[in-house]
């Protein structure tokens, strides 16, 4: 576990979505940023 003072290495991925639906959940926060297209996320039980 690492020091609460230390701030955690950045991580970045891109993805992308063919249109399936898949239910997952992290123990950390996420910031999403549109490259193209639109994608339908819920968040704690709410559609956005």
């Amino acid at each position: 576990m690492s020091d609460p003072a230390t701030p955690l290495e950045p991580q970045l991925s891109i993805r992308s979505y063919s249109g399936e639906q898949t239910v997952h959940s992290h123990d950390h926060a996420q910031v999403l940023f549109a490259w193209r297209g639109r994608m339908d996320i819920e968040i704690g039980s709410t559609a956005d």
